[in-house]
């Protein structure tokens, strides 16, 4: 069942496919609205835009992080993953007393060249049915782990 769900690791692999909302991974950012309100602030634990460019095979697509102010017992926040103009992975924080506002998703790997890669942190909010993508500040606090 495993191998059903989540493919072998082979180029058509479906952990990456296996998103939030997966009708918007792929979707480009210029088909939503970006509103001037700010999201939260996130400190990014691990995750970068960056691949380099020595090793281009090594793509760090995990990213994990942490909503800041998030309290415990506090609504999950939706939040989505764009790289180079493009979504790349939707989330939500993890509901658990212990991690508030902590997420961890997987972005493809094809979605990342060699060098800098255009990475931003949106909180996808819904307002009268429309899906609207607040830009997060994002604090690199990524570890060598």
């Amino acid at each position: 069942r495993m191998i059903e769900r989540f493919g072998t690791g082979s180029q058509d692999d479906r952990l990456v496919a296996f998103s939030l909302m997966p009708e918007l991974v792929g979707r480009s950012l210029e088909e939503f609205r970006v509103d001037d309100e700010a999201g939260p602030d996130i400190n990014l634990i691990y995750g970068s835009g960056h691949v380099a460019a020595a090793q281009p095979d090594v793509v760090r697509c995990l990213f994990e992080g942490q909503v800041a102010g998030h309290a415990a017992g506090a609504p999950q926040r939706t939040l989505v993953i764009s790289l180079n103009g493009k979504i790349s992975a939707v989330t939500r924080t993890i509901q658990d007393d212990a991690l508030p506002g902590w997420f961890t998703v997987l972005a493809p790997e094809a979605d990342f060249h060699a060098g800098d890669n255009d990475l931003q942190i949106f909180e996808l909010r819904t307002t009268n049915g429309e899906q609207i993508l607040h830009p997060c500040s994002v604090t690199d606090g990524e570890t060598d782990g």
